[in-house]
């Protein structure tokens, strides 16, 4: 019956993303860590619509992850990332289609982490 009812909607053009879950927040805990620290990543949704959808969470530094989002243990959803250096790095959570989920809707969340650089080991003094 779903199926019937989704291609209907498909057919006479209403958005899908209209029943979907959405995307509500990302925060980062804790917001400024060290090179070497990890910073714990919680996604929040508004599942109110069911629970099946594909997010990517970008971590600011060139790298990317796609989650399935599925069940009810998967929400909010809680990863951790270990950042190898310093700097502020956007960290964003988006809807994407992964395998059969369509994406989670909503607007795309984001938030900044601030990453302290590796303290640079000072040379031992010379004694001569």
């Amino acid at each position: 019956m779903k199926r019937y009812i989704l291609a209907a909607a498909v057919a006479i053009g209403v958005p899908f993303e209209a029943s979907a879950q959405f995307v509500s927040s990302v925060k980062v805990e804790p917001a400024q860590i060290k090179a070497g620290e990890s910073a714990k990543i919680t996604v929040g949704f508004d599942v109110s619509g069911g629970i099946n959808c594909g997010l990517r969470l970008h971590y600011g530094d060139g790298t990317t992850q796609d989650f399935k989002i599925n069940q009810t243990k998967d929400v909010p959803l809680v990863t951790e990332r270990v950042f190898a250096k310093g700097g502020d790095f956007q960290i964003r959570a988006e809807g994407k289609t992964v395998g059969l989920a369509i994406k989670c809707g909503g607007q795309t969340q984001s938030t900044t982490l601030k990453v302290a650089a590796p303290a640079v080991a000072s040379a031992p003094a010379s004694t001569t």
